[in-house]
């Protein structure tokens, strides 16, 4: 028989027999020889135990919210023709798609915007702004504009870094640079406000136009962000489809209560009077935040719509033959769909076996994400 030591609620309690897994998640570890003893409560240890192994059933954790910085470098590279009609262009089309993908995604998240030209960067709309703010951001300072002068990561990283600083620990930090130059003039060591983003666990991801530059290279791999480069301007989208998944929780992120309220109708049942539950502030929009008691204010639909971004959409396994002979005898003796009730149901589930038709596929994996038979 073994005995084993569990530290829980302050509580030394002694099991006798044989050991439990919650035990031995528990007891103590001690190091140098016994000198130093860490003991550590089953509840962290469990949750280290959970970070190391991808999350509960082997999924990774991630965050429902979300804080992200998006800097664009709009000096005189945008103006090169190697992506047609130029980079100014295909960077505007790739963010603004971004943008309306992100909010689709994650209606909890957040965005700022900050744009670099002429060896400056100047931050047109700050943290906590909706869809609406950061696409007419990018029409006012980046559509219409012509490239000049030089771009600076060093700036631009600074406005993005004291922005997500200011931001709680319950969300994620990130930034997405979408780098148009081959150079970049900074006034002084970039990789202090490098170090300053790793120390506040911000996650730093590149994406650069023309070839890889070290620099960028460097401060992907020291934040645990990803860099880049796209070959065409198609590649360029599915890289920012990339970003708008919300990436895993970061270990050393513990979980946390986050405080939030249910807007109620205020003048007559109409819809667009919307007051603070707590306080009674009206809100024009949600979500939002707050303006008196600086609580989130949502709607049930924003929850669900978060909830089910976290998860991959299900994967549907094709049964029709290599040839179009084959697919229309397979068609007509495919069973039913389960979800229109169509007949020609050649998609199946993987993991229930679930038939669907081409149609509900796509519908599936694009917006319901989730299997009707699982």
């Amino acid at each position: 028989a073994t005995v084993s030591v569990l530290n829980w609620k302050g509580r030394v309690v002694v099991f006798r027999g044989r050991q439990t897994r919650h035990a031995r998640l528990s007891r103590v570890e001690s190091q140098k020889g016994g000198d130093m003893a860490m003991k550590r409560t089953r509840s962290e240890l469990e949750c280290d135990a959970a970070a190391a192994a991808g999350g509960a059933e082997g999924r990774p954790r991630k965050n429902v919210m979300r804080n992200v910085m998006v800097a664009l470098d709009v000096s005189e590279g945008v103006n090169k023709r190697d992506f047609l009609p130029d980079r100014l262009s295909v960077m505007v089309d790739g963010v603004l798609m971004f943008i309306n993908k992100y909010f689709d995604a994650c209606p909890l998240g957040h965005m700022g915007l900050v744009v670099t030209r002429e060896m400056t960067a100047e931050r047109p709309c700050r943290l906590q702004v909706g869809r609406e703010a950061m696409v007419a951001g990018v029409k006012e300072h980046v559509i219409g504009s012509t490239g000049s002068g030089q771009g600076s990561i060093q700036n631009a990283l600074q406005l993005c870094v004291s922005e997500l600083s200011a931001q709680p620990d319950v969300a994620t930090r990130e930034v997405l640079v979408v780098w148009a130059s081959s150079s970049s003039s900074d006034p002084g060591n970039v990789f202090d406000i490098v170090q300053a983003a790793k120390e506040r666990n911000i996650r730093i991801n590149v994406l650069g136009f023309g070839g890889k530059l070290f620099v960028l290279s460097k401060i992907a791999a020291m934040t645990g962000g990803t860099y880049y480069v796209p070959k065409h301007e198609t590649h360029l989208h599915k890289l920012l489809l990339a970003h708008v998944e919300a990436p895993a929780t970061l270990p050393c992120q513990k979980p946390s209560y986050i405080l939030m309220g249910f807007p109620w109708s205020k003048q007559g049942g109409q819809a667009d009077a919307l007051a603070c539950p707590r306080c009674g502030t009206p809100a024009s929009a949600l979500p939002t935040l707050c303006t008196t008691c600086n609580i989130t204010l949502l709607s049930s639909s924003h929850i669900a719509r978060s909830y089910y971004s976290l998860f991959q959409p299900p994967a549907f396994a094709t049964e029709d033959g290599g040839g179009a002979a084959d697919a229309a005898p397979l068609a007509a003796s495919a069973p039913r769909c389960v979800a229109c009730d169509s007949a020609g149901a050649t998609c199946r589930c993987a993991q229930c076996g679930t038939a669907v038709c081409r149609d509900c596929q796509t519908f599936l994996e694009d917006k319901l994400r989730m299997c009707p038979g699982c």
